[in-house]
């Protein structure tokens, strides 16, 4: 992006977690000291490789500006989605960019993996042979996923290995979640099934079948070995702390880093790279675990509650502001606070488009859509429009600090609306934690506005039908009712004059009979256009009748002069409509006080007195 420097672009998820916290950090360590710069597109859910899902968030990957990016680096087991990978992949390779995919294998990028086939029978072959368990039960993960098959057939190849026979009631699944491993481990204790030991294809399972025999009456390890994989963090808080494999994301980001420099320098990389898991034993086996690590793990998730608390709060009472606003650069004042001090937010212009519903209308996500920067915490000065390198701009200017820019959708009713970019100075793991609640609860405030905006579009046009005739856009009674008396609230205490025209259509059954009602209802739309023109801004003009237009006036005016604009305005319409009748009106005038007892019923009708004089003496003089 800057002259003679590199750049990376990672697609990932989750990045408050722990691991991916920590992968992110060395990352970024190695790449800077190779003077390479590093941005992170983030998911804060993750898809779990159903691919019929809403992939929503998704959108994040399509914002990335890939002809300014040197190389991509897709993290597949913490986006789980082959549908987004193809996607995104398919679109860096447009732009021919390298891609190195982490823990996933896709055609023509290079793959760097935790060897998950080799480190699962590592463990496995800990509790099978170590422990000498001779009833073993597997918690795989969801059926027929390549990972859970491939955990399966580890499992029954070691104990078929150790003279154990593989039946079916040694196999649940328990889909790589708490609630179904639950669910399994219960049924299995239902139907009799009593194992020496719970092998589970990971952490999270492990954690909620040891939960399930504690309230089934089951002690672990004592009664029953369990294990996990995946090395979670809260795997080593659980009690007893679970026995797994540390896939060391540290090491994995070392990995990472160092093809990435080699990629981007040119230099020959082979296709395929493993990085062992490290089997960490602890008591859920029987193994001995001091649990120092998962006491200081805990303090630091403690830590985090609390602060997230007091955040919440906050966050809330700023999306109550944001959605409340009236405009948009109100709705954007809003945006403001210690805890979003090292961020900004770049929106679709098109969300401020009043008039039309942002979230059913079609985005093209192919080009850049028109962006504007909503706010900015170096420069809170307001929304301002950028597009194409400027918004490029925008991010450059934050990246020579050294630490990578995270990005996060924001997106409302499953429909994209821009990106939040955290710029944090730090690798805190609590500034971190706070991004996905950002990023959340801007999403929530931007889209309640523009959707709020629009329904009080909606309301207006709807009160405008009942307020205003359709023919001529003047008032009709009702909706003038409405405005007269708003008037006298406002002026009536001050007693100014008020004003009365009254525009009678001359000879429209003449033009209806003759020529049509579609030219009489234009005679009375031209007669209206003329006394509304010749009339000051802020007179409540109505149409009274069919053919008959008032006009009220409230405060100084000459009401000779507008009855004669009025008269002028037709004789030009006349000159130029090339129509074989011409439109004229009678018109009366009566001025009055307005004060809180004035009667319109009887204004009107001196007014309409003087019109009807008016209308006679032309009668006479025709």
């Amino acid at each position: 992006m800057a002259e003679n420097s590199k750049t990376v672009v990672m697609c990932t998820s989750r990045i408050f977690d722990l691991q991916n916290h920590a992968f992110i950090k060395k990352l970024n360590e190695s790449l800077h000291a190779a003077g390479i710069r590093l941005l992170v597109y983030a998911l804060n859910t993750d898809i779990y490789w159903e691919e019929d899902s809403d992939m929503t968030e998704a959108f994040i990957f399509d914002l990335i500006p890939m002809w300014k990016v040197d190389a991509l680096l897709f993290m597949d087991e913490k986006v789980k989605s082959h549908t987004v990978a193809e996607r995104v992949i398919a679109r860096a390779k447009h732009f021919n960019i390298p891609v190195l995919v982490a823990d996933g294998e896709y055609d023509g990028c290079v793959s760097v993996r935790f060897d998950f086939k080799n480190g699962f029978e590592r463990l496995v072959r800990h509790i099978i042979e170590d422990h000498h368990v001779k009833n073993p039960h597997f918690m795989a993960g969801i059926r027929n996923n390549p990972f859970s098959d491939e955990r399966i057939e580890i499992f029954k190849r070691v104990i078929a290995e150790n003279g154990i026979e593989y039946t079916d009631d040694m196999l649940s699944y328990g889909e790589f979640w708490a609630i179904p491993a639950r669910k399994a481990m219960n049924e299995a204790l239902d139907k009799g099934i009593r194992p020496d030991a719970v092998i589970c294809a990971n952490d999270f399972m492990a954690i909620n079948v040891i939960s399930v025999l504690k309230e089934r009456g089951f002690n672990v390890p004592e009664d029953v070995l369990v294990s996990g994989f995946d090395g979670i963090d809260e795997a080593r808080i659980c009690e007893p702390d679970i026995t797994t494999c540390d896939c060391n994301t540290v090491v994995l980001a070392a990995q990472t880093s160092e093809l990435l420099i080699k990629m981007l320098a040119g230099e020959e990389t082979e296709d395929r790279y493993y990085v062992l898991p490290e089997l960490i034993t602890g008591r859920s086996c029987g193994c001995n675990n001091a649990g120092i690590e998962g006491v200081r793990l805990l303090n630091i998730v403690n830590d985090q509650s609390y602060r997230y608390q007091d955040d919440m709060n906050e966050f809330y009472e700023m999306t109550m502001r944001m959605q409340m606003s009236k405009t948009p650069d109100e709705m954007a004042s809003q945006i403001y606070g210690n805890k979003l001090s090292e961020m900004f937010c770049l929106v679709n212009t098109q969300c401020f488009e009043r008039s039309v519903d942002y979230f059913k209308r079609e985005l093209d996500m192919e080009n850049m859509p028109p962006m504007c920067l909503l706010y900015d915490s170096k420069d809170p000065g307001g929304i301002r429009g950028v597009e194409g390198d400027d918004i490029m701009a925008v991010v450059e200017d934050r990246m020579g600090t050294g630490y990578p820019l995270i990005f996060n959708l924001l997106h409302y009713l499953k429909k994209p609306m821009g990106y939040v970019c955290f710029c944090f100075e730090c690798y805190d793991i609590s500034e971190y934690a706070k991004t996905s609640s950002i990023s959340n609860y801007l999403s929530l405030g931007l889209g309640g506005f523009v959707n709020m905006r629009y329904q009080q579009y909606l309301f207006e046009k709807l009160e405008d039908t009942y307020k205003y005739d359709h023919l001529t856009g003047l008032y009709n009674r009702q909706g003038f009712t409405h405005a007269l008396e708003k008037l006298k609230e406002k002026r009536a205490d001050e007693k100014p004059p008020m004003v009365v025209i009254m525009a009678d259509l001359d000879g429209l059954k003449y033009i209806n009979d003759f020529f049509g009602h579609e030219d009489g209802d234009n005679a009375i739309a031209v007669c209206a256009k003329a006394l509304k023109d010749s009339c000051p801004p802020e007179a409540l003009c109505l149409r009274f009748g069919g053919d008959e237009m008032l006009a009220f006036i409230c405060g100084e005016c000459d009401p000779v002069a507008i009855v004669n604009s009025i008269a002028d305005k037709l004789d030009a319409y006349n000159a130029s409509s090339g129509r074989d009748y011409t439109v004229s009106a009678s018109c009366g005038a009566y001025t009055t006080v307005l004060d809180h007892d004035s009667d319109m019923e009887d204004m009107v009708r001196r007014a309409d007195e003087d019109m009807y004089r008016n209308k006679k003496a032309k009668k006479r003089r025709n």
